[in-house]
């Protein structure tokens, strides 16, 4: 199989992060997408030169790259995946697209109801009405240290398309892959850093608007982050 080398952005300006729009391509299961921008790394570059190379080429947007996030791998059925990621900062929301066909600038905890090949859940531990409104207090926590139970958005529901997209997503070759932390930010008012815990599979849902689905998760949560969990399912 065919490995692929990509690397892509994740771009904050203020609270918002770029979500961009994959052209028809044609594989259909990364057709019309929403995406990370970013692209293939060219011969003799390093990940950093290809990631403003292509924002840039893409985009015609400058950007401050801050930090790697994360390695992910994953098999599509015609290809292998290896996408670097990094997060960046924007100082400006203009943005010209060459490629994609869509963009949106959205909050972490709104960028789950855009249709995506791989979905990223933003989970907060805790909710405070400062950061969140009363619809979207939504009841996060985990049950074990393989087991974490979350709720869709209030949209979504087993008859939806997006409640189907979570219940359908190993048939779709779709991954789940979740980041959580305690609260939006630490008493001195920092904004708090998401941990990457893995990929989750659906063990079970139930309800509708918001559905209340339970993930299996590849590997057991950190030990402190487990505790943070199950103190606040138990408080």
């Amino acid at each position: 199989m065919k490995t692929v080398t990509v690397v892509a952005a994740i771009i904050y300006n203020d609270d918002k992060i770029l979500c961009v729009q994959r052209p028809k391509n044609k594989y259909s299961y990364i057709s019309e997408k929403f995406e990370f921008p970013g692209g293939k790394i060219e011969e003799g570059e390093t990940e950093v030169e290809a990631l403003t190379r292509e924002i840039k080429e893409e985009l015609s947007l400058d950007i401050s790259i801050r930090n790697k996030f994360l390695t992910v791998e994953h098999d599509y059925p015609d290809f292998r995946l290896i996408m670097h990621s990094y997060i960046c900062e924007a100082v400006s929301r203009k943005v010209n697209l060459s490629e994609h066909i869509d963009m949106k600038w959205l909050r972490s905890e709104e960028i789950d109801v855009l249709d995506w090949d791989s979905e990223l859940l933003f989970i907060n531990l805790i909710k405070s009405e400062e950061n969140f409104s009363p619809t979207t207090m939504y009841d996060d926590y985990a049950i074990n240290e393989l087991l974490f139970h979350w709720q869709s958005q209030n949209s979504a529901g087993p008859e939806t398309p997006k409640g189907r997209s979570y219940i359908d997503h190993q048939d779709n070759k779709k991954k789940i892959l979740l980041f959580i932390r305690e609260k939006a930010n630490d008493e001195f008012g920092n904004t708090m850093g998401y941990v990457f815990v893995g990929e989750g599979n659906l063990e079970k849902f139930y309800g509708s608007k918001p559905m209340s689905i339970k993930w299996k998760l590849n590997e057991p949560l950190p030990h402190y982050l487990w505790k943070d969990a199950a103190k606040l399912r138990i408080g």
